[in-house]
Order: C-alpha cells, then sequence, then structure tokens
C-alpha cells in the first residue's frame, strides 16, 4: 500500500511505500505504476538517474525544464540523507515561487514527487549521499 501525503504546495507529494514484514525480514514496493495511479499521480517515467555527492553541503539545484520538454520528477534517497527542494515556477500559480523541501534517506524511504512546472533542487546533508530521479521527459541539455 502506498501513502500519499500532500505538502504545503498540495501538487507536490510525499510517497511512502508500505513495509511487508515476514521471518526473513521485510520487504517494500520502491516504484508500483498502479499505486502511483491510484493516489493520482499518473506520470509515464522514462529515464532514472542517481547522483553520489561525494561531499555534504553539495548543493544541485535549480533543475527545471519549460514547455514541451517539462518534467515531473519523483525522488528518493538510496544512500546517506539529503534535503529535496520543490519550488513552484509556474507563472500565475497562486503558490508562485513558494517552495518546500522535505528530507530523504534509505531509513525512512520517503519519495517525493514534484510535477511539472516545479523547480527541483537537492542539498546532501551527509558525505557519499545517492539520490535517485526519475523523469517522464528526455533531459533537454
Amino acid at each position: 500500500m502506498l501513502k500519499a501525503t500532500p505538502t504545503d504546495l498540495p501538487e507536490v507529494i510525499v510517497l511512502e511505500y508500505e513495509k511487508y514484514f515476514e521471518s526473513r525480514g521485510y520487504s517494500y514496493f520502491n516504484f508500483s505504476r498502479r499505486e502511483l495511479n491510484e493516489v493520482g499521480i499518473e506520470a509515464d517515467f522514462v529515464e532514472e538517474s542517481v547522483y553520489c555527492p561525494k561531499m555534504a553541503g553539495t548543493l544541485y539545484g535549480i533543475h527545471f525544464q519549460n514547455n514541451p520538454m517539462a518534467q515531473a520528477k519523483l525522488l528518493y534517497c538510496t544512500k546517506g540523507k539529503g534535503l529535496d527542494y520543490a519550488i513552484d515556477l509556474r507563472k500565475g500559480s497562486k503558490n508562485y515561487k513558494r517552495w518546500v523541501c522535505v528530507e530523504l534517506s534509505p531509513d525512512d524511504r520517503k519519495q517525493i514527487y514534484i510535477p511539472k512546472g516545479f523547480g527541483h533542487a537537492f542539498l546532501s546533508l551527509e558525505d557519499d549521499t545517492n539520490v535517485v530521479m526519475r523523469i517522464d521527459n528526455y533531459f533537454e541539455g
């Protein structure tokens, strides 16, 4: 089961997949298109990249692409810890230039969904942090 919690920017959603315990340990989904669709996320992810900052305090940001190459993003941390920021860059939005921040780590397994029209930044809090980013449109550089 997937728990979806809107942030102060309602379109930006924190996702948490349920753990399943048994005698050998536990398991959980890390991605389920069906469960994402059930909570209203219908992105068709086409690429996944991993960022591996060596030092705490490394900043990646602000990533953003305009239409027609706008991107929805799904991010999670597989090692270390970091702060993920989403910034509403939709001109005309009542939340224009407002931002939210979510701490990501493999301990809590939280993911953040950032829809099209939002910028994204990441700050590593520990050395050797790994953050995974799925996108629904190819990077246009």
